[in-house]
């Protein structure tokens, strides 16, 4: 990351992990978090807290980051996992990381009814909304 990079609103970073069974992620040395793993001393033997089967193995959890909070800096910011099974003969592993900044994801503006959405939302109603729907409102459709 560039010094201007860092200096930058990113807003919050989006953390994606999937694993199977369990997994510690850092950042530059700190631990980041756990992911169904005992809390305490881990070493190479530690067993995961929970057995990912079935679909299970195939959904990504999300974890909001404040990069505020993250021990980033100027340069190489190296991020490190560590995986672990919860029995030692398991048959199978699985991992995957992605580290993003989070941005908005526009929802289809097609069949969306602001008059309506104000009328059962009134000041509930999310203002990223209004941009969203103005930003449809400006845009060349095809």
């Amino acid at each position: 990351m560039t010094e201007s990079q860092l200096a930058s609103d990113l807003g919050s970073l989006r953390l994606s992990l999937l694993c199977d069974d369990g997994a510690i992620i850092y950042l530059n040395g700190v631990e980041l978090l756990r992911h169904h793993m005992p809390t305490g001393k881990i070493s190479p033997t530690t067993l995961a807290s929970y057995t990912m089967s079935g679909m299970d193995e195939t959904i990504y959890r999300i974890f909001i980051l404040d990069p505020a909070k993250l021990p980033l800096h100027g340069g190489t910011n190296i991020l490190a996992a560590e995986v672990h099974q919860n029995e030692p003969p398991s048959s199978d592993l699985s991992f995957a990381l992605e580290l993003l900044p989070r941005a908005p994801i526009s929802p289809p503006m097609e069949n969306f009814n602001l008059p309506l959405a104000k009328r059962f939302l009134g000041d509930a109603l999310p203002p990223v909304v209004l941009s969203w729907v103005e930003e449809y409102a400006q845009s060349e459709r095809p």
